[in-house]
């Protein structure tokens, strides 16, 4: 029964993979999806298929390495199917302990043939039992564990060389470029820790509904500890949970009711810089330009129930999923709108009390949490990212009404598309930079004036980035 189990576990994660490499849809948004769909399997099994899945990705291109050095021909073709179940065949020989080496060998073989893809079967065979051969003779993937080095363990059965850049220069999880940048602004310790801290596995972070009283919120957190799960409180915000070792996150006690939603704890930041409360009163306007998936604007809806929010996003599909969630959360005053952020909406002019302005990024801040963003990330993609930036801002500043605010933010770890923006908002738009330190949480590292830049590093969330301002 146990290996039936850990094949349909494998079969599982070589459909990810596969779907992954040829659709090119993002990672985590399939593993989520195939999760969802596998919803009734045992914790430590969805675990398993998450963990192998994330795993063999994030460490794609070292796996393509040591298969292209097992090959007698490097111009062999190989097909996806099987290059895939070599690249998770692989990763479970160097990186997941609880994997005997043997078996991820017997299993790639069971895989082949239960798919009737019986004339692959020697060729894996032969690549994944010269692979053991070699990690048993004492060498570890490129720039990982060397003869006679420890490895470190991560608490997830996976191992590390304990050399968060090498990790990351191998892996491809950060490309050169970045690197090199955060060494020029963060110095050679600080980006050390930052990459490092990027590589770790984050727990789920949750964010309790301000209607959701004390008591409350302990009987959800303790029914969801009776599961096995481990929650611990975030390290800023009261209303900030951190949860782990959980099933299906819909399957947990107090979601479905709208009693908490899913948002990192720099987001939820977010909400508290805009300080919605220090609006007028009498129903202020508070505009979400990019909102999906509707996290802030649940957020300041709870936070500010008498407000009118308009939350925008510029697809069917992305305000269907603000729709969704909107209505799960009870935000009732909320109306959800189709609309392009980078055309003008005359309607809107001079109109808003508050702009909420998170506009689509690089993502480097959430790498952790969408492995294949250093993948697809370049220097001429952030350019681009920072003229459509720009071309929102352009907009967004005529929607602010004089007294009023906007709240720039991005999921990012880059001054171009952070600092710099910043500065073109204040500098060339004509809004006033104004103070954030006294709306987020007393003694919160890296405030400087009218903005902040979190880091995993240094805060234990997402790397994040926002600004104030003022008309």
């Amino acid at each position: 029964m146990q290996k039936k189990q850990a094949n349909t576990e494998r079969d599982i994660v070589l459909d990810i993979l596969t779907e992954h490499e040829k659709t090119g849809v993002f990672s985590h948004v399939i593993v989520k999806r195939t999760l969802d769909r596998y919803a009734s399997l045992p914790l430590a099994q969805r675990s398993f298929i998450k963990r192998l899945s994330e795993g063999t990705i994030e460490r794609q291109k070292e796996m393509d390495g040591i298969i292209e050095s097992m090959l007698r021909r490097p111009d062999t073709v190989i097909k996806t199917t099987v290059r895939c179940l070599l690249r998770m065949s692989i990763y479970q020989i160097y990186y997941m302990d609880s994997v005997p080496d043997f078996a991820a060998c017997d299993e790639a073989v069971k895989i082949l043939r239960k798919r009737h893809m019986h004339e692959y079967t020697g060729f894996v065979n032969g690549v994944l039992r010269s692979v053991c051969r070699q990690k048993q003779a004492g060498a570890g993937p490129a720039g990982m564990n060397q003869p006679g080095a420890a490895a470190e363990g991560d608490g997830f059965g996976r191992r590390n060389s304990g050399n968060a850049a090498a990790d990351s220069a191998q892996t491809g999880l950060i490309p050169d470029f970045v690197r090199q940048m955060w060494l020029d602004e963060f110095g050679e310790k600080n980006t050390e820790e930052l990459i490092q801290a990027i590589q770790k596995i984050r727990p789920v972070c949750i964010r309790f509904d301000s209607r959701t009283g004390p008591e409350e919120r302990k009987k959800i957190i303790e029914d969801i500890r009776a599961l096995g799960a481990r929650a611990e409180q975030g390290r800023w915000l009261p209303e900030c949970w951190y949860l782990s070792h959980i099933p299906s996150v819909m399957s947990l006690p107090g979601f479905m009711e709208g009693k908490w939603t899913v948002q990192d704890e720099s987001s939820q930041m977010a909400a508290h810089a805009a300080a919605p409360e220090c609006l007028p009163d009498g129903q202020p306007l508070i505009l979400d330009l990019c909102a999906a998936p509707g996290g802030k604007t649940m957020h300041l809806a709870s936070l500010r129930p008498d407000a009118r929010i308009i939350a925008c996003d510029v697809s069917v599909k992305k305000t269907d999923i603000i729709r969704a969630n909107i209505k799960r959360m009870r935000c009732a005053n909320v109306n959800v709108q189709e609309r392009d952020a980078t055309i003008f909406e005359p309607s809107f002019a001079q109109q808003a009390d508050l702009v909420i302005c998170d506009l689509p990024c690089s993502g480097l801040g959430v790498m952790t949490r969408k492995r294949d963003i250093g993948s697809n990330i370049t220097p001429e993609r952030i350019t681009q990212l920072v003229t459509l930036q720009k071309k929102i801002l352009q907009n967004a500043v005529q929607y602010v009404k004089p007294g009023g605010v906007l709240l720039y933010s991005t999921c990012t770890i880059d001054p171009m598309e952070n600092e710099k923006v910043s500065s073109y908002i204040s500098g060339r738009l004509g809004l006033v930079p104004d103070p954030v330190g006294d709306f987020l949480p007393e003694g919160l590292p890296g405030v400087k004036g009218h903005q902040v830049q979190l880091l995993p590093s240094v805060h234990g969330t997402d790397g994040f980035f926002m600004a104030r301002f003022r008309r």
